[in-house]
């Protein structure tokens, strides 16, 4: 059986990481091992984990970084000192159902490289609602996920193989252009791109939410939707950079002969999906921007054509982007302001 690492990345986490632990010796299956990673905390969170290292059911391995690396860098650098087959990535303050490790490991097979589940959303005592939606699902084939697919990294267990490519992730682009992409975002990305990708619909653990405050601006309807324009031209230039940048990382990895053996195959379908789809979102780019109906129309039209709009099963970005694109892409011009 494949032996299981948990990585708990912490900073600061003293207030509820007691009760985390707890959640994590009362798995039904037990993990390999606990390895913690704190990055710089200034309460007592490494003397609580330290105390819990003491009478916990399984080894616990704890790293304080020597100067902050950042909630993703901590992520990920924490996965690295990890020798299970698999690892769970755990944050501080949840709380794992006891079943959450076994309901997880029972879907890996040799071909799986990432499962996911679902969560409870909580604040106090009450839990307000599921944290993935009912259409969340799962994938049956490599890739079969949207490129920026991302779960949660809580939710996340994969295989230790997936870390081989951190090559790639430290090299490649990130949705904020000051930063790399986030440990759940990469790790997401190439479990999708490397395999298909089972998910796990119930619960299996609580996520706390901390702050429930919400800063409400009023604006007019056109208002929020020129700022959707904005930001759907924004995002859309950004998406194809980030998957642009993914590709030649890939291909790069793939011509060195250092990506694994077994990754090798799935990783060459993907880097030629990958520059499809960053070249259809360079399109849709363009669309949301100052042109006129009539060429966005066309462009609307190129891409439907070129499979652009299809399920994302068959390689297509799906219907809700084609019919933003039809409506909303395709008067972009006559929506924005005219002066700006």
């Amino acid at each position: 059986m494949d032996k299981i690492s948990i990585a708990m990345a912490t900073f600061n986490g003293a207030r509820y990481i007691g009760e985390q632990l707890r959640s994590l010796a009362d798995q039904t299956l037990l993990p390999a091992e606990l390895v913690v990673t704190d990055d710089g905390s200034t309460d007592n969170t490494v003397e609580i984990v330290s105390a819990f290292a003491a009478t916990a059911p399984f080894p616990v391995r704890v790293h304080v970084n020597p100067q902050r690396l950042g909630y993703g860098a901590n992520f990920m650098g924490c996965a690295a000192r990890c020798e299970g087959d698999l690892i769970a990535f755990c944050d501080q303050d949840d709380i794992w159902s006891p079943d959450k490790l076994a309901a997880c490991a029972a879907l890996f097979t040799p071909e799986v490289r990432l499962v996911y589940h679902n969560a409870d959303v909580f604040e106090g005592d009450r839990v307000l609602r599921p944290l993935y939606p009912p259409s969340q699902r799962a994938s049956r084939r490599p890739f079969g996920l949207s490129p920026w697919f991302v779960a949660y990294g809580f939710t996340i267990v994969f295989r230790r193989e997936l870390l081989a490519l951190g090559r790639v992730w430290e090299g490649a682009l990130g949705y904020d252009e000051d930063q790399r992409l986030a440990h759940d975002q990469w790790i997401s990305l190439v479990g999708n791109i490397c395999g298909p990708v089972p998910y796990v619909g119930r619960p299996l653990a609580r996520y706390r939410l901390h702050d429930s405050n919400v800063t409400l601006r009023h604006r007019s309807v056109l208002d929020d939707l020129r700022a959707n324009i904005g930001q759907s031209r924004t995002r859309a230039e950004r998406a194809a950079a980030v998957l642009g940048s993914v590709d030649a990382l890939i291909r790069a990895e793939l011509r060195s002969g250092r990506a694994p053996a077994a990754l090798a195959p799935p990783l060459a379908a993907a880097a030629a999906e990958l520059a499809e789809t960053g070249s259809w979102m360079r399109r849709r780019a363009a669309l949301y921007g100052r042109t006129g109906l009539v060429r966005n129309a066309s462009t609307v039209a190129r891409l439907l054509t070129a499979g652009a709009y299809g399920a994302r099963r068959t390689g297509g970005l799906g219907g809700k982007v084609f019919l933003k694109d039809l409506v909303v892409g395709c008067l972009a011009g006559l929506l924005l302001p005219t002066g700006g």
